[in-house]
């Protein structure tokens, strides 16, 4: 093979044929599949693309973890101020 572009090239071929099942998995069980995609995301070589991913996934964490309390506590208006910012 000659690049890299190649070989994604190639990947692709196969994925759109149906011969190769080419995606992310990150693993539902257990208390914190974020953290097993954020060690996945670390791992990205290309510096921009992964401080973008990364921020994205802060971003999510931390709606979770706002939304988290206030779901627990039962009250459905402050839940709707909380998910404002993801749905804008």
């Amino acid at each position: 093979m000659r690049s890299e572009l190649e070989v994604y090239e190639i990947l692709s071929g196969l994925r759109a044929t149906r011969r190769i099942a080419w995606k992310l998995e990150v693993p539902a069980e257990g208390a914190r599949p974020e953290q097993h995609l954020r060690r996945l995301i670390e791992r990205v070589e290309d510096g921009r693309l992964r401080r973008s991913a990364l921020a994205a996934l802060d971003e999510l964490t931390a709606a979770v973890a706002a939304t988290s309390c206030v779901a627990l506590s039962h009250e459905g208006a402050r839940l709707a101020c909380c998910l404002t910012p993801l749905v804008s």
